[in-house]
């Protein structure tokens, strides 16, 4: 049978005002997801034949690119470690999306098509430790 004392404290603990979680600093070692565009962080400012695909300032991925980054939401570029290039390398072939915008930047020189990625990993300064990536 359950006491009334311990329904009283279940419902004032269900009461309680609770504080919502306080986001992880940038620098934490806690996992944390991350959105935006794929870049290139081998060049910069690749002129307005890529303006619809990357943010002013960035380069899109290209076949020939072995760093990557990538480009928040709030414009801050981070950059991949090196066992997260190879990911990044990896979900690129595995997406037909992603393969057809970079076989279409080869073949015209016009990159029209962000590719967008989904990453988990910890961020240190402006480099984020790729645990998984995935490529919309």
């Amino acid at each position: 049978m359950i006491s009334a004392e311990f329904v009283i404290t279940l419902l004032l603990s269900a009461m309680a005002p609770q504080q919502p979680a306080a986001p992880p600093p940038a620098g934490s070692s806690v996992s944390r997801n991350f959105t935006g565009i794929l870049t290139d962080t081998q060049h910069a400012s690749c002129g307005v034949e890529v303006s619809k695909a990357v943010p002013k300032g960035a380069c899109p991925p290209n076949f020939g690119t072995t760093t990557f980054g990538l480009v928040l939401p709030d414009g801050k570029n981070v950059k991949f470690d090196e066992a997260g290039n190879a990911r990044v390398m990896d979900a690129l072939r595995k997406s037909k999306r992603a393969s057809g915008a970079l076989f279409s930047y080869w073949r015209t020189g016009k990159a029209t098509t962000a590719v967008r990625a989904r990453a988990v990993g910890t961020l240190t300064s402006d480099t984020l430790n790729l645990e998984a990536i995935q490529i919309d």
